[in-house]
């Protein structure tokens, strides 16, 4: 089994080394790291250049700056192994990662295997450790309930992907977003078919002081909240025209209820506009009802978006 390991590269050199060592480091030897330079200013191309020279695996792609999406969209176009990861380069994996995947392919094929992570800070301290799941070649429709009660919705990061499956849906992520992350993963978990998942914390994702999800800037608190919802609309466009199921119901109520949640980040004038604009959307409809505590969580939507964020604090059970 080949993997393709999507590094995106933008002002990082403080991390890059780090991430791209854990790479070279892992036990498991069958793999192609696509690293693209989207346009960093740093000296991130130096330490890119090192590991080019020192390993024939390791390929540098440089480009015009267009973000996040467009980097890894670049990326997706250059892979040639069997099956895709993404690794932020501020991030570092564990040196067993590509073999436990590995050998769960052995035995399934599967369209996607999903990993644990550990929230670190920059000095390796553990911050938070999610709840792991461990379950092999499932039906994804079977597990779909317990994927979406994490405490954080799915990252890319955290899967890696059979590259058949994610060429045959002609998955994208969206360019200029915050979080794209979620406009594709929703999208994702519909379409696959197959999961695994691993008991193992195979990759450590470091908060960082200027990142988008620790920053403090109001603005771009602002732009990743309404950059979510328009992500989510696109979905519900795409999957309100397909066949339903309890996964697409689970899927969209879970994505109804992070969009009502986000509300709470926005002060209190851009908070009456966002929520005219989700009751406009019919957003709230999108909650299904399936037990008590859900039609409760649906009331209480409907009635008042502040009492939901203070009685439900986004939990999703």
């Amino acid at each position: 089994m080949k993997f393709s390991i999507i590094v995106p590269v933008y002002n990082v050199e403080k991390y890059l080394d780090k991430c791209l060592k854990s790479i070279l480091n892992q036990t498991y030897n069958n793999f192609e790291v696509i690293i693209v330079n989207d346009g960093s200013p740093d000296d991130s191309q130096k330490i890119i250049d090192k590991y080019v020279k020192k390993d024939k695996r390791f390929v540098g792609y440089k480009k015009k700056n267009g973000g996040l999406s467009s980097a890894r969209n670049y990326g997706l176009k250059k892979i040639t192994g069997d099956y895709i990861l993404f690794v932020d380069s501020d991030d570092y994996l564990e040196n067993e990662l590509l073999e436990k995947i590995n050998d769960s392919l052995i035995k399934n094929k599967v369209d996607l295997v999903r990993f644990e992570c550990n929230v670190v800070d920059e000095k390796e301290n553990v911050l938070f450790k999610p709840s792991f799941s461990s379950f092999t070649n499932e039906i994804l429709e079977k597990v779909i309930d317990e994927l979406v009660r994490k405490e954080y919705f799915e990252p890319v990061w955290s899967y890696c992907y059979s590259t058949s499956f994610w060429e045959k849906y002609k998955f994208e992520f969206e360019v200029g977003k915050l979080h794209e992350d979620y406009g594709i993963m929703l999208l994702v978990m519909y379409y696959a078919n197959n999961i695994t998942a691993l008991n193992y914390y195979g990759y450590n994702y470091v908060q960082r002081e200027n990142s988008i999800m620790s920053s403090k800037s109001y603005e771009k608190t602002k732009k990743a909240v309404y950059d979510y919802l328009h992500l989510f609309s696109k979905d519900i466009e795409i999957l309100l025209n397909e066949k339903d199921n309890h996964k697409k119901d689970v899927l969209l109520s879970f994505g109804a209820e992070s969009i009502i949640y986000a509300s709470r980040l926005l002060n209190a004038a851009d908070f009456n506009k966002y929520v005219k604009k989700i009751r406009k959307e019919k957003i709230i409809n999108l909650i299904k009802v399936y037990n008590l505590k859900k039609a409760i969580k649906k009331f209480s939507a409907m009635v008042n978006v502040k009492l939901y964020n203070k009685l439900f604090g986004g939990r999703r059970k």
